[in-house]
């Protein structure tokens, strides 16, 4: 897998970063002090977290932009901080395969979100359903509840044609 674009909103002192697309020779991250370089890379390590004495997990009271919180409470758990687009080599789409139980994706991009309540959620084009996104969880040990594809959130983040 390969990471091409990441976006990270609501997380901290970051609304919306937008599309930040990653090169593949050299991505820097250059910005004033409290801009928010420490922070999209926080957002990218919950990601998928290594047991490193870090957080792993989003949480809303620590994480959430606090001037904001109380008037989004309610929507805080279903919220998006961080959504990253890889490329997907052979291999990858092998194992999308296996785990799903799906055809192969139509595009070799896939989107993988992480919620405040914590859910990991995958996106994906299927053939039978083009520009369709499907949230598929990813894997039974994770525990993760699987986003509903009608909900705003789970049609937020498009994934790029690939």
């Amino acid at each position: 897998m390969i990471l091409k674009s990441v976006r990270i909103r609501q997380y901290k002192n970051i609304r919306d970063s937008g599309g930040v697309e990653i090169d593949g020779g050299v991505t820097c991250l250059v910005g004033k002090n409290e801009s928010g370089k420490s922070s999209l890379l926080e957002a990218i390590y919950r990601l998928n977290p290594a047991a490193t004495g870090h957080p792993e997990t989003f949480s809303a009271l620590r994480d959430y932009p606090r001037r904001h919180y109380l008037q989004d409470r309610e929507h805080v758990p279903a919220t998006c901080p961080v959504t990253a687009v890889f490329e997907l080599e052979e291999e990858d789409l092998r194992a999308v395969e296996e785990a799903t139980g799906a055809e192969r994706p139509a595009s070799r991009r896939i989107a993988v979100s992480r919620n405040y309540a914590n859910e990991l959620m995958w996106r994906f084009e299927r053939d039978e359903a083009p520009g369709e996104a499907v949230c598929v969880p990813p894997a039974p040990d994770e525990g993760a509840v699987v986003a509903d594809t009608a909900s705003p959130e789970a049609r937020s983040d498009p994934v790029p044609p690939g």
